[in-house]
């Protein structure tokens, strides 16, 4: 395994450099990168409260749609040249940038009508009310 000073792990830290910078550089003309921000989900008797770390992303910027049991979280995190200046040169790069989605699926049908979301301090905070369990007595008809 090459080591720090080793010509050999220069010219792939080098290369590695290179190919990151294209990717950065082709970002603006149709190149879309995708992430997976990082998701908690907690449950209570009454309903499920996701968690999704979005830092860096507008609220504006984030859907949440709900289908019965299954929610879709999406959105994008903008180029972080709008925080740097423009012409800035990037030298390590580890903040994911680009379109993002994660999809759960959750044991039980939620409420979409009631459902809350609201970001603060990067950290969305999504609550889906169960919906409530029908339980109904069916009579039996006789002759």
């Amino acid at each position: 395994m090459p080591k720090a000073g080793d010509p050999l792990f220069e010219h792939l830290e080098h290369q590695m450099e290179e190919l990151m910078g294209q990717m950065v550089r082709r970002s603006g003309s149709g190149y879309r990168r995708t992430w997976a921000p990082r998701v908690d989900v907690y449950e209570t008797a009454d309903e499920f409260v996701v968690l999704v770390d979005i830092a860096g992303v507008s609220p504006e910027d984030v859907g949440v749609e709900v289908d019965e049991d299954e929610v879709t979280i999406c959105g994008t995190r903008r180029l972080p040249q709008a925080r740097t200046g423009t012409g800035s040169r990037p030298l390590q790069l580890e903040v994911p940038f680009g379109q993002f989605e994660r999809r759960l699926r959750l044991p039980v049908r939620v409420d979409a009508d009631r459902s809350t979301a609201s970001v603060d301090a990067g950290l969305l905070t999504v609550r889906f009310p169960k919906m409530p369990r029908s339980r109904k007595r069916v009579e039996v008809e006789g002759q």
